[in-house]
């Protein structure tokens, strides 16, 4: 997708095009702060990859990237938005993913994280091959090439665990993170309000359930800021959509974690270079990437990210159908699933089968009474 969307600055995205071209006297201010602030969270996301050598995290281009797509999901709605409500767009697209970064003195006190010790451990149940490759990397009996190899998969996986560590609070501190900079701050003041607040929220919302999007958690149809009425329910919908359709960002779904073993082919960097999408369209009647892949797992990989994104769309497209009619104006413009029909192999280098094997509980647990039944029989 970074292919395509060739966008060097936020000035030159169609979100912040339509504002400069409105020049309303009472957001005049506002839209110039715009740019003073994106360049703020870009330069401190520069801060992220220290820490993320193995693949491209939340940085300028996903956020540019997003802002873009931003304009793909609203489609000819993005007119009917007012200018705070385009401002909160662009400065969520900037702000939501602040929370991924981890400073040098807290990621050198992991090992005293409470939180994060419970969370590696179960992190390695989870993932039987990180133990696998620990265990064959510890051993006497290899040669140095292969402890190198081992030993750049279990960076690989190292960094996949404690990205997943601050996924799952990012949200949340993406949240602090603006309230605590900006609660204060006259820049992020609009028509006579800080905005600080409701630009928390919104970032939050993006790694909440689409259900949690609503009035009991602070995210209305109508917030008032000066004039202006603000729909951050949509806001938050938009910006969740344009997010995860952000293909080329650093998601890389568990399956490929759980396909690395220490015999494996497979691994994280090499899903970078695959995962960036030959074409893509996204519009009101098809949603289509084309992505054609050397090894299996990574069109399991992908298949597994769709799913997501159709997940996405379902949801979001359900709690827009329950706007009341006061708001039935605001209307996104993407389809509601993923057309699958451009993905397999390169060069027909493999045949594709998506097999999974699940266990079905009472015939397995028949089996190990069973087996122990047998065990006491034994002389």
């Amino acid at each position: 997708m970074s292919k395509v969307i060739n966008i060097e600055s936020v000035k030159d995205t169609t979100l912040y095009k339509e504002l400069e071209k409105r020049n309303n006297a009472d957001t005049k201010a506002f839209v110039g702060n715009i740019l003073t602030l994106c360049d703020e969270a870009s330069d401190r996301a520069k801060q992220i990859p220290k820490f993320f050598s193995e693949y491209t995290l939340h940085d300028k281009t996903h956020f540019i990237r997003v802002t873009e797509l931003m304009a793909y999901v609203l489609g000819n709605s993005l007119k009917e938005l007012n200018d705070i409500e385009i401002g909160l767009l662009i400065l969520s697209a900037f702000y939501h993913d602040q929370g991924m970064l981890i400073d040098e003195n807290e990621y050198k006190s992991l090992d005293e994280n409470e939180g994060y010790l419970l969370f590696r451990d179960n992190w390695i149940i989870d993932h039987a091959n990180y133990s696998e490759i620990r265990k064959q990397f510890e051993s006497s009996f290899i040669s140095t090439e292969e402890r190198e190899r081992l030993s750049s998969i279990i960076r690989e996986l190292d960094a996949a665990m404690l990205t997943d560590f601050l996924r799952e609070s990012h949200g949340q501190r993406s949240h602090d993170y603006v309230l605590s900079t900006f609660t204060s701050e006259r820049i992020l003041s609009v028509a006579g309000s800080n905005i600080s607040n409701h630009l928390a929220k919104i970032c939050l919302s993006h790694v909440k359930s689409a259900e949690w999007i609503s009035g009991a958690n602070g995210l209305n149809y109508d917030e008032n800021i000066g004039a202006y009425k603000v729909n951050a329910i949509f806001l938050s919908i938009v910006l969740r959509l344009a997010d995860i359709l952000d293909f080329d960002s650093d998601r890389t779904p568990d399956v490929l974690f759980k396909s690395i073993h220490f015999t494996s082919p497979v691994s994280i960097s090499e899903w970078q270079k695959h995962r960036d999408v030959n074409g893509w369209e996204i519009s009101n009647e098809l949603i289509r990437f084309t992505m054609y892949f050397e090894h299996p797992v990574y069109e399991k990989t992908a298949h597994v990210f769709l799913d997501w994104i159709d997940s996405e769309l379902n949801h979001c497209h359900a709690l827009l159908r329950k706007f009341p009619a006061s708001v039935s104006s605001y209307k996104i413009e993407v389809a509601e699933k993923v057309d699958r029909s451009r993905l397999g192999p390169k060069g027909n280098s493999y045949l594709y089968h998506d097999l999974e094997f699940t266990p079905s509980r009472p015939r397995l647990s028949r089996c190990l009474c069973n087996r122990d039944a047998d065990v006491l029989s034994l002389p």
